[in-house]
């Protein structure tokens, strides 16, 4: 199963906030959507997310999309505990069609994917074919075609592919996925419709596409997939390709699961956003967690920030970002060659004997304490335990 996905439970708010005469307080709204979807919620929507035991899934989300519609304008901005639609939130509303349109954009996107297999894609096709197809246009990394993906639910359209050529910005590409920055150029107009884009395929969970070098002169790989999370500080998109399956529907946004130390052991109860391999998926949740800067240096640069395992990948540690710490590229080598360890509880930077400072290491800081969130425990023990057999040698 799955969730209602934010465009959907968006249509719901604006459908009984104009059967309600234009406001309601959050209760009445809730119960009123209830009412409008009862018979469409999935289990996932029904059930309660860890973080808040108390409510359902969907009634969480809803929370999240109300403030979402106030930063779009569809919403007053109030204190009162009332939801009161805007002008602009009456006329959107009116409209309607939010369901239909993310449903054909859905099913156009997916004949462009079996046309490009069609004609013997996806893999190292002529540059030519893309355009002629339609899955890509322009000089830009992000291609969002507005004449056929603008309406009143993506006023600067929908994200329909990513173009990665290595040069222009530092992402990061593998078989299963990508983290792709946002565009940073000399034209911030343009660059803010595309980021607008991106989020309205995300919250629409529409299939999107990335482009990369094919390995044959000058041809094209093209990988189908979704946005399966977007992060506003870092400005990341993570996208996680799909080119074989049925493309989850829903963008999910909280979460919070048991810790699994060792990937072996896990079984993750996520939703099927999250199911599929994604290599850039660590690296993208351990800079969310606790930000682009060196957990024991000041270097804050994202472009030699790497996230590090605290149980190594080659013991079978997880994925999960509470097995990681961001770290520069010169302590990471340094934490991976067990130089400095972090003692369990105390979380004090521990260095190898013969070690000279802290201050020849480049450390700034003597603990993790500083760290807005901190590793998982059982993490911090098994690596802690790593670092002192090698030392009690």
């Amino acid at each position: 199963m799955s969730l209602t996905s934010q465009v959907r439970l968006r249509e719901l708010i604006l459908a009984f906030l104009v059967q309600a005469g234009g406001g309601a307080r959050r209760a009445d709204v809730l119960a009123g959507v209830d009412s409008l979807n009862r018979s469409a919620w999935t289990s996932d929507d029904l059930r309660a997310p860890a973080s808040r035991p108390f409510e359902s899934n969907w009634r969480n989300r809803a929370s999240f999309e109300r403030q979402r519609m106030v930063d779009l304008g569809l919403l007053e901005r109030r204190a009162d505990g009332n939801w009161v639609l805007t002008s602009a939130g009456t006329s959107l509303a009116q409209r309607g069609g939010a369901t239909d349109w993310r449903a054909a954009e859905s099913k156009r996107r997916e004949l462009l994917w079996t046309s490009l297999l069609a004609r013997g894609g996806p893999a190292d096709v002529p540059a030519g074919l893309i355009r002629e197809l339609g899955i890509f246009s322009g000089g830009r990394g992000v291609y969002a075609n507005q004449e056929l993906t603008k309406s009143a639910w993506a006023i600067s359209g929908a994200a329909v592919s990513f173009l990665h050529l290595g040069h222009a910005y530092a992402d990061e590409i593998s078989s299963t996925g990508i983290g792709y920055h946002y565009p940073t150029t000399a034209k911030p107009g343009r660059d803010e419709a595309e980021i607008a884009s991106m989020r309205s395929a995300f919250e629409a969970a529409l299939p999107v596409f990335v482009i990369e070098n094919g390995s044959k002169g000058a041809t094209r790989t093209v990988h189908r997939g979704y946005i399966e999370q977007l992060n506003e500080v870092l400005k990341v998109a993570l996208v996680t390709f799909a080119n074989d399956g049925e493309l989850p529907p829903v963008p999910a946004l909280d979460h919070e699961n048991p810790f699994v130390l060792v990937e072996a052991d896990a079984e993750w109860t996520l939703q099927r956003r999250r199911a599929r391999p994604n290599q850039a998926r660590f690296a993208f949740e351990v800079l969310a967690r606790y930000g682009a800067k060196c957990a024991v240096c000041d270097v804050d640069s994202v472009e030699v920030m790497q996230a590090a395992h605290l149980r190594p990948k080659a013991s079978n540690g997880s994925d999960d970002p509470r097995n990681g710490i961001a770290l520069c590229a010169n302590h990471h080598l340094l934490f991976d060659r067990l130089i400095w360890g972090i003692e369990p509880a105390s979380h004090r930077i521990v260095l190898a004997p013969g070690s000279r400072s802290y201050e020849s290491l480049g450390i700034a800081y003597s603990n993790l304490a500083h760290l807005s969130m901190p590793p998982h425990e059982d993490a911090v023990i098994d690596s802690w335990s790593r670092w002192q057999k090698q030392h009690s040698r």
